[in-house]
């Protein structure tokens, strides 16, 4: 507690301490805040607050969706370095593939709009849209979007991409890191606008699509059970469709 004014106390003053830090699977992350301004994406609210953004004791992320006040508050985080080309896998334990149509959980490499590798679940206010997509921005190119259907046969799904110089791979499976779930999709992206290493570092993030609340007003909770980087050079394809999951080298 700061000491009252007065005596020989002429004034006081409080110096910010800095974003909110986590660890999660090795790695350091910074907790977006916002404060009460509205920003993208969204825009939203994003709140560093502990209710929005946590790891509990098994080391496992938590992004939650609250409602407080009558305003909804989001959850980002990102690392706290630059990774570059390799191999990026995240394990999610939640339910993605019935998440409320305005909802949106994404796991994604980003350093500008122009430079970003996407993986994104939801149906963007349309209940009857494929809930899942593949992008590298900017999104509105052709050919830099894939949508597809996911749904999960258990609690646990992966997802990975591998960026290189030539091309970015991505795929998604059943299950953890260590079963050997059936994958899910799989596309290959060797357009014009492969991102170069620059200023880009992982996240992850839990919004509302423009904002809107959710269809159902109830608050969301996504958690990430794990995530894993290898460096590494260009993608390599894999010698099947469906039966192995070491896509990238």
């Amino acid at each position: 507690y700061l000491p009252p004014i007065g005596g020989d106390i002429l004034a006081v003053g409080c110096v910010p301490t800095g974003p909110r830090t986590i660890e999660f699977s090795g790695y350091v992350w910074h907790v977006k805040q916002a404060g009460e301004i509205k920003v993208d994406p969204g825009p939203n609210y994003f709140s560093e607050s502990p209710g929005n953004v946590w790891v509990d004791l098994g080391g496992r992320l938590h992004l939650k969706i609250t409602h407080n006040d009558g305003k909804w508050y989001c959850g980002e985080v990102f690392t706290d370095g630059y990774l570059g080309y390799g191999l990026y896998e995240f394990e999610v334990e939640s339910p993605i593939d019935v998440l409320d149509p305005y909802v949106v959980f994404a796991g994604f490499n980003y350093s500008d709009q122009g430079d970003e590798i996407d993986i994104e679940f939801s149906r963007w206010g349309d209940p009857s849209s494929e809930n899942a997509q593949y992008v590298v921005q900017p999104w509105y190119h052709s050919g830099n979007r894939h949508r597809f259907p996911v749904s999960l046969a258990g609690a646990k799904s992966t997802h990975q991409f591998g960026w290189g110089s030539n091309g970015i791979k991505f795929a998604s499976y059943q299950g953890g890191f260590d079963e050997s779930g059936e994958l899910i999709e799989f596309w290959t992206y060797d357009g014009q606008d492969i991102p170069s290493p620059d200023l880009e570092r992982m996240r992850f993030n839990l919004w509302l699509f423009n904002g809107r609340t959710p269809s159902d007003q109830q608050e969301v909770e996504v958690i990430v059970s794990g995530f894993r980087f290898t460096a590494g050079g260009n993608p390599t394809a894999p010698t099947t469709w469906g039966c192995i999951k070491a896509l990238f080298r």
